[in-house]
């Protein structure tokens, strides 16, 4: 809440606010799956052309002139409980119970459950007002509640023009907030946050293809040299953003197919 008596930000600075965190998603978005794309093609040309170095079993190396790429494989235990049981029932037969605990270590997580207070509190309404109150703060001592960080969402509050109901007019505010999620209810075509998003997406990658247009008329030009470098780039930075699209519309397709 605000303590500091700071003047409430007006609807369009709220707007300015959600405009910058939904295009800071979207392009953190992108940079993570770009991440993944390099992270691949970077893999696949250690594991087959790399080699072991000595006192690194599990790493796969592949050295260039500025740079070393490690691909290392980490692995994890999984235990089967079924013939640890065994095993112990076994060792038991055996009279030798203690060698089971030399081997493993049993560890117990305990969750709340459900109603956990008031079933405690049923449970021992027959004991004296002492004991049940030391009880119930026993109780309360094994647990705590801790608050997480907020979540976060933006999506448009009212439909666009051209997309609202008969007679709505340009009502702004909390009617037309109201109005824009009666549209849904009813139907009406209101814009999405991920629509504006793909909207915006579609605006960048008209504008890329024209200057990859550009790059690519002097490519010939430099051979293997920096433009060419950038071209690659610029293409892969083209593909990305396509597969952005097609996997956005996949996704509104579905969400269609259910209504």
């Amino acid at each position: 809440m605000n303590t500091d008596k700071t003047p409430k930000p007006t609807a369009t600075q709220i707007d300015d606010l959600c405009e910058e965190f939904d295009a800071a998603k979207m392009e953190a978005d992108l940079a993570s799956q770009r991440v993944s794309t390099a992270k691949g093609r970077l893999l696949e040309v250690v594991q087959d052309f790399g080699y072991t170095p000595s006192h690194a079993e599990k790493t796969t190396r592949l050295e260039g002139t500025l740079y070393i790429a490690d691909a290392t494989v980490a692995t994890s235990v999984v235990i089967n409980e079924a013939p640890i049981g065994e095993l112990q029932s076994e060792l038991s037969r055996l009279k030798k119970p203690k060698v089971f605990g030399l081997l493993f270590e049993r560890k117990v997580k305990h969750s709340l459950k459900k109603d956990a207070a008031s079933t405690l509190k049923v449970e021992i309404g027959g004991f004296d007002l002492d004991t049940q109150k030391r009880l119930l703060g026993l109780f309360a001592t094994c647990f705590s509640a801790e608050s997480k960080a907020p979540a976060l969402s933006v999506e448009l509050a009212a439909a666009p023009e051209g997309s609202r109901s008969p007679g709505e007019g340009g009502r702004q505010g909390s009617e037309g907030r109201s109005q824009s999620r009666q549209g849904r209810e009813e139907g009406w075509p209101v814009m999405t946050l991920r629509e504006r998003r793909i909207e915006r997406v579609e605006k960048a990658l008209k504008q890329m293809e024209a200057h990859l247009s550009l790059i690519k008329q002097g490519e010939g030009a430099c051979q293997g040299g920096f433009l060419c470098e950038a071209v690659r780039k610029l293409s892969a930075h083209v593909d990305d953003l396509q597969d952005t699209l097609v996997r956005d519309w996949v996704k509104e397709g579905k969400k269609g197919g259910r209504k």
